[in-house]
């Protein structure tokens, strides 16, 4: 097994697609990408593809939240430690900036 601490990780799309991007202690950037049932995991620093393919033991079609890809990912051997990991929401920015513009 390939162990690696996260030490952030931000949502960028809740849904078709589902996509993540994360942050280890060493610096290398991930990718998390999951639509209509495709999902990949890589390691955008080293252009290292972790997974690509449907993912195993799961019916996710284009929906899916953080815990599924670190489900997937242990399917093939990498445990991410999210534990102490920062979280940010992409989402959950625009929606207060939004608030923001229309509440004057």
């Amino acid at each position: 097994m390939e162990y690696i601490t996260l030490v952030k990780y931000r949502e960028e799309c809740g849904g078709c697609p589902t996509n993540y991007i994360a942050w280890d202690d060493d610096g290398n950037s991930y990718d998390f990408y999951l639509r209509h049932g495709y999902m990949r995991i890589e390691n955008e620093t080293t252009n290292e593809l972790l997974f690509s393919g449907e993912p195993r033991n799961m019916n996710l079609n284009g929906v899916c939240d953080w815990d599924d890809f670190l489900k997937q990912a242990k399917l093939v051997g990498i445990i991410f430690d999210d534990s102490e990991a920062e979280y940010e929401s992409r989402i959950e920015e625009e929606e207060r900036e939004f608030r923001k513009m229309f509440s004057k």
